[in-house]
């Protein structure tokens, strides 16, 4: 990228950057939509029912995280339950405790 950001004039040629950027209604097939992209690009999709949306969001290669937004917190408990990720935040994204307990795996080689 070259020039600068629409956005707030920062010199894109001078370091990594790309701006954020929402994609809709990809295909689910699309690598795009599997993979799990760091970086702040959102990919949205329509549902039309709660077992539609499972499956979009179960749709997933890896599954590290995942957010819903209701304003029914009984909804968002259980459908919470069946997104298979390893964190599924509520009417947020990634927002975490520092406080919060995290097993870290470690092996000495």
């Amino acid at each position: 990228m070259t020039g600068t950001s629409a956005l707030d004039g920062f010199d894109l040629s001078a370091g990594s950057f790309y701006a954020p950027t929402v994609i809709e209604d990809i295909d689910v097939e699309d690598e795009l939509w599997k993979e799990e992209v760091f970086g702040p690009i959102l990919v949205v999709t329509k549902f039309q029912n709660e077992e539609q949306a499972i499956r979009l969001a179960n749709n997933c290669k890896y599954g590290l995280g995942a957010g819903l937004w209701t304003r029914d917190i009984s909804r968002a408990h259980r459908l919470a339950a069946l997104i298979e990720s390893g964190l599924v935040w509520v009417n947020t994204h990634h927002r975490n405790d520092p406080s919060s307990p995290w097993w870290v795996w470690t092996s000495s080689l």
